[in-house]
């Protein structure tokens, strides 16, 4: 049976299954119990250092929403495992080439 009104549904009590729908499209966030360890976040100078470029640059990867990144308060950090996917979908792999009578084939 499913809580009808507001009441109902704050004195419901949350199960280890227990997930709220997050966004329209139906996705859910797991709720107390399901949710894994936390991961280090890290701050733009932090990440910065770990691409070895400027704190400039991470700035506006967060600006472009081209990273992703959890808002502390009013303060941006990004978790150590949106690095490692930027770092694995911008990493660029060799090409093999074939040489025919002189020319790439």
């Amino acid at each position: 049976m499913t809580p009808d009104t507001k009441a109902q549904r704050a004195a419901a009590p949350f199960t280890d299954a227990h997930t709220v729908p997050a966004y329209p499209d139906a996705r859910a966030v797991p709720m107390a119990a399901d949710r894994q360890p936390l991961e280090r976040l890290m701050t733009r100078d932090e990440a910065a250092e770990a691409l070895r470029s400027k704190p400039r640059f991470i700035r506006r990867l967060i600006a472009e929403r081209r990273i992703r990144f959890v808002y502390v308060g009013r303060t941006p950090h990004i978790p150590e495992s949106a690095i490692a996917d930027y770092i694995m979908e911008h990493t660029v792999h060799p090409v093999t080439v074939r040489w025919r009578a002189g020319k790439a084939a």
